[in-house]
């Protein structure tokens, strides 16, 4: 017949000290040593039997190897919140926040070894890409010019060039031309549009003249569909008119009308 816990814990007192302290009728070995039968709510004569029926969570004992917190998780929490709390302001103009903003892109940032010596805010700064360069003319970290470079033979570029000059300048100052309230939110829009034109160049091919020969062909087909037919119509109902570096974002466009309003 198979002994009791409580028998076990008897039989334990009486082969040797040792094993009395460790069988399960005593605090030690049901592993609530300190602990009174009152703090317990067990009648004292009951406590070697019904002590064994404690769950852990009872004796105030956590499983730690269920509840383990996932720190890598945590962590990419953490820096997911971060980044949204950054991406949410492009921060003010000044020179540093071009420089971070040029690099975001994937833009080199630089001077020209004549403008190295003068003071941050107070010179020539250069952003550049594989076929682009932008320099931006700084005085007291208020933007005064913007110059567009592209890498190309085809003089027809010019005029591109000149249409982002335009843009870019416009998103560095401030809708009210209060210096403190220039931001760099629009700046940061087509600056990323721009050096997205500029990564998918390569060796052979320029995406800058890609983008101008394409825009240049439907120009002259929305030119011709004119010709034939009401410009309203031609923008609801024909090819559309297309548009390059317009209305303050960088980039190529189709403008249509449908149901007299503009998409």
């Amino acid at each position: 017949m198979v002994q009791s816990l409580s028998q076990t814990g008897n039989a334990a007192n009486s082969a040797s000290p040792i094993a009395s302290a460790l069988g399960f009728g005593t605090p030690i070995g049901l592993g609530v040593e300190g602990i009174t039968p009152g703090q317990l709510n067990i009648a004292t004569p009951a406590l070697a039997s019904a002590a064994m029926g404690l769950s852990m969570s009872d004796l105030g004992i956590t499983a730690s190897s269920g509840q383990k917190r996932n720190e890598d998780e945590e962590r990419k929490a953490k820096m997911r919140r971060v980044l949204k709390t950054i991406g949410q302001s492009k921060g003010r103009v000044s020179e540093e926040g071009i420089a971070r903003i040029s690099r975001r892109v994937g833009f080199t940032f630089d001077y020209s070894f004549s403008e190295r010596e003068k003071a941050p805010g107070d010179r020539i700064v250069s952003l550049g890409g594989k076929k682009i360069a932008v320099d931006v003319d700084l005085k007291k970290q208020v933007p005064q010019a913007v110059q567009v470079l592209i890498d190309t033979e085809n003089k027809n570029l010019e005029e591109q060039a000149s249409s982002i000059e335009k843009v870019l300048l416009n998103d560095l100052r401030s809708y009210d031309d209060v210096t403190f309230h220039a931001k760099l939110d629009r700046f940061a829009a087509n600056l990323d549009r721009l050096a997205h034109i500029d990564r998918s160049s390569s060796t052979g091919v320029n995406c800058f003249e890609a983008l101008n020969g394409v825009y240049t062909s439907l120009r002259r087909l929305y030119e011709q569909e004119s010709k034939l037919a009401k410009e309203l119509h031609v923008i609801r109902k024909k090819s559309g008119k297309p548009v390059l570096h317009a209305h303050g974002k960088l980039g190529f466009e189709l403008e249509y009308w449908i149901q007299s309003a503009h998409v």
